[in-house]
């Protein structure tokens, strides 16, 4: 393989653990993945959305024990922020 072809490889295989996450977001959160909408993945950042004010906060407050489920779920340590954003009604 050239350098080329691999470096396609190791972009797919870069991608790849943000499309796990979004796809298995609702068995990451289980209960609670309805009240969180994943926006975006960049870098190490992910944004996610929010209904209610209440939950937004009590979501900041867990940010550190999401940020290790959705770690595990990826199966490393991608994310190392996340931001909350709240939906506009």
């Amino acid at each position: 393989m050239n350098i080329k072809e691999i470096m396609l490889i190791e972009e797919s295989n870069l991608g790849y653990w943000k499309k796990k996450v979004a796809l298995d977001w609702h068995q990451i959160f289980g209960d609670i993945s309805p009240l969180l909408d994943l926006i975006d993945i960049d870098r190490d950042l992910l944004t996610v959305q929010v209904n209610d004010k209440i939950w937004l906060e009590e979501f900041y407050l867990l940010c550190p024990l999401l940020i290790k489920m959705i770690n595990r779920a990826a199966g490393d340590a991608y994310i190392k922020k996340m931001r909350f954003r709240l939906k506009k009604n």
